[in-house]
């Protein structure tokens, strides 16, 4: 006798499957949130809130909330809509850099109220097909664009990083604003995690006193932007640093850096410091990410393997320190070929 079991009806299958797709669409915006982290929200509403300004040029209503939060705020967007988006944020005095980030923030929302089952379902499958068309600036005609572009106030991202020498990154971690009573000894531990770790703005704002271990001589820190708990040794100024800002402080938990509020200091004002004390040493519109970059190349030209810049610097991928290393040094070192003697 056979084994085989016969079905009697796929009825309940069909059924339960049509029922779980259901559930599955309408999860897919909502799971989306819930899987970016806190600065990935921040620079959407950004980037949504520059599309809005763009949209309400042509009297369309919208607001960065709802197209955040509410997928029929996308219904109607075209191709010819991102396009124009592109064309006028490049009057608008973008740099290249920002106008390619803000287009993938308006594809990706794109693809999530696209059809199932990457998206919700207000946008039809043809509609996307056309939008996916729409990409950024690249390459020659980038490069060409960024040159041309006039500098304005209309965006705060720096097109390209401010440059610093050695002898200037030795300087700031040491100058601090006359007359300001217990700022010098934070300065000093502030441009130290800057400058000698490379720590991300936002990484230094989170920082708490129970991160560091001054008898280790070891700082154990999260980086949002890879999802690690790291642990750095503590290069010599910074060490220092830290142990008299600490004494002075006389507290053992908490936000590390305060302000004169009494509350952790937040990003803002940390990005306005690093200003103030470039300033002081002869450097306008300084910014801590300008010191990320002073030392991943200077860990380059000290001969610092691309492995370990990577890890050092917390990048995820390589490509960003790829671009670094080339720019760093010469561009045909290390590369063998038979030569004449």
């Amino acid at each position: 006798m056979s084994n085989i079991i016969v079905r009697q009806s796929s009825e309940d299958m069909h059924i339960a499957g049509q029922v779980a797709n259901v559930y599955a669409q309408s999860n897919v915006w909502e799971i989306y949130h819930k899987e970016i982290t806190e600065n990935t929200r921040k620079r959407q509403m950004n980037d949504l809130a520059s599309y809005c300004v763009y949209l309400n040029a042509m009297n369309i209503k919208r607001t960065a909330e709802e197209l955040f939060t509410d997928p029929t705020a996308w219904e109607g967007t075209t191709y010819g809509l991102l396009t124009g988006y592109v064309e006028w944020a490049m009057q608008q005095s973008y740099s290249i850099g920002t106008i390619n980030v803000r287009l993938a923030t308006l594809r990706k929302y794109c693809i999530l109220t696209g059809p199932p089952p990457d998206g919700v379902g207000v946008l039809d499958r043809d509609t996307l097909l056309l939008i996916q068309t729409v990409k950024g600036i690249a390459g020659k005609k980038a490069r060409n664009r960024d040159r041309e572009r006039e500098v304005t106030r209309v965006s705060s991202k720096k097109a390209s990083p401010t440059d610093i020498t050695i002898a200037q990154a030795i300087s700031i971690k040491k100058v601090t604003v006359p007359h300001a009573r217990g700022t010098q000894s934070r300065d000093a531990a502030l441009m130290g995690l800057l400058v000698e770790h490379a720590l991300r703005c936002g990484e230094v704002a989170d920082l708490n006193i129970e991160h560091i271990n001054i008898k280790a001589g070891t700082m154990t820190f999260y980086r949002e932007k890879t999802d690690q708990v790291e642990t750095h040794e503590l290069k010599k100024h910074t060490l220092m640093a830290l142990e008299n800002y600490l004494a002075e402080e006389q507290r053992t938990t908490g936000p590390l850096f305060m302000g004169n509020q009494g509350k952790r200091l937040s990003r803002r004002a940390i990005n306005a410091r690093v200003g103030k004390l470039g300033e002081m040493i002869g450097v306008d519109a300084l910014s801590p990410h300008d010191l990320r970059h002073f030392w991943t190349f200077d860990a380059f030209r000290n001969g610092t393997p691309i492995d370990q810049v990577k890890s050092g610097g917390g990048w995820k991928s390589d490509s960003m320190v790829l671009r670094y290393a080339k720019r760093a040094g010469i561009a045909n070192a290390g590369v063998k070929i038979t030569e004449e003697g």
